[in-house]
């Protein structure tokens, strides 16, 4: 993962203080304004003055805190009320912004910007809730998958044919890793060169497509507009690999997506999870590797280490149960209520006990009582885009 490390200098602006002609005043109030902080946001803070001075150098960088994450192992192999994990859900979403944590840089990078809303995203981390859901709608951003954006900021190129127009972005290159234990399918799909993509005045572009993505889109008439076939999925890395033709039209510059992600989460997990508190798993989907390359594949400009962008950042990803949710369909109702009341009054060697209903305390008490049955009735109306009380990811240790 690359981050930029350059310590920004304090500007010192001068402030133009009008006075009255016969009164001599000093006209010039220094003002140190320091913009490194010790938070995960580094945001550079602005004077406003007469002047404006451009920013230096500012700091990205993805720090986390550290939050022990506990995963309850249930203590009997039981299943739970679905085996089979729903993973043709496709939800369309509403991204989240730019991470803060480099909202104010002005470098080039690729950065990961996941659908959902602040109950589901916390771009401080930066990281996203993945809920696991069965039993379905299961249609709200998040639920039973999660669409990931990889998105390029801060493109600027030079004019290399002298047009007067950027020459924009031609190509690019990056590796995404991650734990093919916690995360089933990735489901990569290049975007910017193809039917809808930024970059479509070069394309459209044969781009790499799955089927399992609702991005990835048919390619018509991209034999020779370049090539995505450098785009390859490994068993836990995807290489995304894209190069156009010719010198014209330009690319696209500024901000905009390359590619999406559709995580879905392994099928295995909900046999090692329940729906009591503090559940989960927390994994990382890195970037590697991330280069951008203007039409004559020249860096694009900001770019360092022989072409490398100074900012390729990861998400992390909580994969999770909603609390109380022992159907696995997104939410807490009358259903998980008359589920769970069954087994009241069940213990540990009775036919009717299972570890899956025996919530509180969450390293299991060996029976379900009124405990148990509070831990549900409790959370009557909660949700995964709103869950009672909150869910919010979890940075990984």
């Amino acid at each position: 993962t690359n981050t930029a490390t350059n310590t920004p200098t304090p500007t010192n602006t001068a402030t133009n203080t009008p006075t009255p002609t016969n009164t001599p005043v000093p006209t010039a109030t220094p003002t140190s304004t320091a913009t490194a902080t010790a938070t995960a946001t580094h945001t550079a803070t602005a004077t406003p003055t007469p002047t404006p001075v451009p920013p230096s150098a500012t700091p990205t960088a993805t720090t986390t805190s550290s939050t022990p994450t506990h995963t309850p192992s249930p203590t009997a192999t039981e299943e739970p009320p679905s085996a089979t994990p729903t993973a043709t859900n496709t939800p369309f979403g509403t991204p989240t912004d730019t991470p803060t944590s480099i909202a104010g840089s002005t470098d080039p990078g690729v950065v990961k910007v996941p659908e959902g809303n602040e109950n589901n995203v916390d771009m401080m981390i930066p990281g996203a809730n993945l809920w696991i859901c069965e039993t379905g709608p299961c249609d709200g951003p998040g639920e039973g998958n999660l669409i990931v954006f990889e998105r390029a900021i801060n493109v600027m190129t030079g004019d290399q044919n002298g047009d007067t127009v950027p020459d924009g972005l031609g190509a690019y290159e990056f590796d995404v890793e991650y734990n093919n234990l916690a995360i089933g399918s990735i489901n990569p799909c290049d975007v910017v060169f193809g039917p809808t993509g930024a970059g479509l005045a070069r394309g459209p572009v044969d781009e790499l497509n799955t089927s399992n993505n609702p991005y990835c889109l048919p390619d018509p008439g991209a034999a020779s507009n370049g090539s995505c076939a450098f785009s390859i999925i490994f068993e836990n890395v995807i290489h995304f690999g894209c190069a156009t033709s010719g010198p014209l039209p330009p690319g696209p510059t500024g901000e905009f997506d390359l590619a999406t992600l559709n995580l879905i989460p392994h099928e295995d997990l909900v046999d090692d999870l329940f729906p009591g508190n503090d559940n989960g798993v927390v994994t990382i989907i890195k970037d590697n590797g991330c280069e951008l390359a203007d039409v004559f594949g020249h860096p694009v400009s900001g770019s360092v280490n022989g072409g490398l962008t100074p900012i390729c950042t990861d998400l992390e990803i909580t994969i999770r149960i909603l609390e109380g949710d022992v159907d696995l369909d997104c939410d807490v109702d009358v259903g998980d209520q008359q589920k769970i009341a069954f087994r009241y009054g069940s213990f540990f060697g009775s036919t009717l006990y299972l570890t899956w209903y025996d919530l509180e305390p969450n390293l299991h008490d060996l029976d379900i009582d009124i405990k148990d049955l509070q831990k549900v009735f409790g959370r009557d109306g909660s949700n995964c885009q709103d869950p009672i009380p909150l869910q919010p990811p979890v940075p990984f240790n």
